[in-house]
């Protein structure tokens, strides 16, 4: 390889060696990450009819990202299932999380078999075939942490060293944790539970650097502003005559639709209706948890 020197006396090759000045250290030109509602691909994931499919939620074009991503540190796809016609598919991440927005199922992977139906959380290890069936038409929300692995370079096989576990959470002990959460929690608070596996307790994380929380919000009552370092991806579950506001931008939710919240974005959550809220949240707040750099405020 042919090998030039630089002005200040450095050796460059294929891959230009560059030097910055202190001024421009933290001029990196990033774009920002966007408050965006996934309109479209909602509509295309309840149109009848068709073939079993996946759907990214991708934002890579705005977030000038040469790979699918949601946010810079996760990807999230509708999984669309028709009766009669498997879906397989393989996802070069550390695990895959699942929540079952409609319908019920089985998904396989390394042998094993989760039975599923709407309401439940399941996560799959990364990185081999899955496969899923239904008996009838079920809509599903999978979120991995793809583009972080894509980033950083690193292969998704990662064998014996891979914490994550199979997992299921079934969607009645769900409700009823966070019916308990409810009673002892203030009225004007969201009320949250977190799933996890063991072996990411540390960081309290379902896949690493992926964190996952069930979050409610009782009827006539708004959560303060708050801001906090992770990027978040929600899906809305009870969602009627509620709405969030990002940065001052309002976001008027809808059952089964998908936004990102940016990072240090300071945002606030509006129960207007006469149910409880409830909302299905996936942040990268595990990265930031592990680097002790959470950044939670309020106002």
């Amino acid at each position: 390889m042919s090998v030039q020197r630089s002005s200040i006396g450095m050796q460059v090759g294929a891959n230009a060696a560059r030097v910055a000045l202190p001024q421009k250290n933290f001029d990196a030109h990033l774009p920002p990450v966007p408050v965006h509602a996934f309109v479209r691909e909602l509509e295309e994931a309840r149109a009848k009819g068709g073939a079993s499919r996946l759907i990214p939620l991708d934002l890579s074009a705005p977030l000038r990202l040469g790979f699918p991503a949601t946010t810079p540190n996760m990807l999230a796809r509708y999984v669309v299932l028709t009766v009669g016609d498997p879906l397989s598919h393989t996802c070069h991440c550390a695990g895959v999380i699942f929540y079952a927005m409609h319908g019920s199922g089985c998904s396989e992977s390394g042998g094993a078999t989760i039975r599923w139906k709407q309401g439940d959380v399941f996560c799959l290890p990364g990185g081999g075939p899955m496969r899923h069936n239904t008996d009838d038409c079920a809509l599903l929300l999978c979120v991995t942490n793809e583009p972080m692995l894509t980033h950083l370079a690193v292969c998704a096989m990662l064998g014996p060293w891979n914490p994550v576990a199979l997992a299921h959470f079934d969607g009645k002990d769900i409700a009823a944790q966070l019916r308990q959460v409810t009673q002892v929690a203030a009225a004007d608070s969201t009320k949250a539970i977190l799933l996890y596996v063991e072996g990411l307790a540390d960081t309290r994380c379902l896949v690493p650097g992926v964190r996952v929380a069930m979050n409610s919000l009782e009827a006539a009552q708004s959560q303060p502003p708050h801001r906090h370092n992770a990027t978040a991806i929600t899906l809305a579950l009870a969602s009627d005559n509620v709405y969030s506001l990002v940065d001052d931008e309002r976001v008027d939710w809808a059952e089964d639709l998908v936004f990102v919240t940016p990072p240090a974005a300071t945002h606030s959550h509006h129960n207007n209706g006469k149910q409880m809220m409830q909302a299905l949240v996936f942040q990268d707040g595990g990265l930031f948890w592990h680097s002790r750099v959470m950044g939670f405020h309020y106002g």
